[in-house]
């Protein structure tokens, strides 16, 4: 019996050996890239640091395997407010608001899935996320409800002066079920949280798919991508036109009309909070000294934030113009679908200047020296 002994645990030793989190990861790389077709429902959040809350969407995906210069998969996304697909050398999305279907040329495909900047359909899937090579193990967690293996890596690192930018990406794999359940994305600003994305998968399926095949939807208005970004700035004021008047409320609860500041120079701000570009202009219209040039006055317009929020976001950080919430009238007139967007009204009341989009160079231009 004494002889017996070891050969009796030796199999129970190697049976109980832990699998190592490299292992479970390569495992389920192998995994994936041996599906021909995979589908999954898809839970996004936003958490919108700025406001305090979170935007949240719900998607079907499903990916197909067919290797061509876009990327490795074919895709259909559904959600509720668009769809958006690839198939082959063509693309296109479904705007259900607007009822327009857009799709894409080859070349207009091939110039919006560029493999160094993947949309979000592609760089949210699993089999895209695997594929990136710095994945390390960090510690046993839960995710949705499951215990997880939490993988991490730094994906991109700034400087500027003194303010530093890096955004982490965090990978979750369910050991038992041999797939990924999660990914999330945290931006930090010199180590503070600015925001944080997450996705989650469910209902998974593999190998149950035939060839994809999407026809956009029959009622839709159809438009090429270049027509359509064409028509979304043909409505945006022109320079030397006359600025369309408006009247709203301010911030204040004050009644404020264009018309009456006619003679002085404006500079209209549409913006939002939670907007990347707008808090960087108004990070620089706070700057300690900062004024802006010839006696110009500031307007803030806000299409979408109610007053309190406005109130709450901007009561320790500043508010140095007036402010308009809900300023949804002034959006449509101007032919905004930029944020942030600036125009400047000269004394007779005609748009001097349009600036789409934030810049350094712009800020400065426009600061009294």
């Amino acid at each position: 019996m004494k002889h017996l002994l070891p050969l009796l645990f030796l199999p129970l030793f190697f049976a109980c050996h832990p699998e190592s989190p490299e292992d479970l990861l390569a495992d389920v790389r192998a995994k994936t890239a041996m599906a021909q077709s995979i589908s999954y429902e898809l839970h996004e959040i936003w958490d919108n640091r700025f406001m305090g809350t979170a935007d949240t969407s719900f998607s079907t995906v499903k990916l197909y395997r067919n290797e061509k210069p876009t990327w490795d998969y074919d895709y259909i996304k559904e959600s509720e407010s668009y769809d958006s697909w690839l198939i082959g050398e063509r693309s296109g999305l479904d705007l259900h608001d607007e009822g327009i279907a857009i799709v894409r040329t080859e070349e207009e495909t091939m110039a919006n899935f560029q493999n160094d900047a993947p949309n979000f359909t592609i760089s949210s899937a699993p089999d895209y996320l695997l594929g990136l090579p710095d994945w390390k193990f960090q510690c046993d967690t839960s995710f949705a409800g499951r215990m997880t293996k939490m993988y991490t890596y730094r994906s991109s690192f700034s400087q500027e002066d003194t303010v530093t930018y890096q955004c982490y990406e965090y990978l979750f794999i369910d050991p038992e079920s041999r797939r990924v359940v999660g990914n999330r994305f945290i931006n930090f600003i010199n180590e503070r949280t600015n925001q944080v994305v997450s996705f989650w998968y469910e209902n998974y399926e593999e190998d149950q798919l035939e060839p994809l095949n999407y026809v956009p939807v029959r009622n839709y208005a159809q438009t090429t991508q270049t027509a359509y970004d064409a028509s979304r700035t043909k409505g945006q004021i022109t320079v030397g036109e006359p600025a369309p008047d408006f009247v709203a409320t301010t911030l204040s609860g004050d009644t404020f009309a264009l018309k009456d500041y006619r003679g002085q120079r404006l500079m209209l701000d549409f913006s939002f909070i939670g907007c990347g570009g707008c808090e960087l202009a108004m990070k620089e219209f706070n700057r300690p000294g900062f004024k802006l040039a010839d006696g110009m006055k500031g307007v803030y317009l806000s299409y979408m934030n109610k007053p309190k929020e406005i109130s709450t976001h901007y009561k320790d950080k500043g508010m140095p113009f007036i402010a308009i919430p809900e300023a949804r009238d002034p959006d449509r007139m101007y032919g905004i679908y930029a944020y942030p967007t600036f125009v400047i009204i000269d004394e007779e009341g005609k748009v001097e200047r349009v600036e789409v989009g934030f810049s350094e160079e712009f800020i400065a231009s426009i600061e009294e020296r």
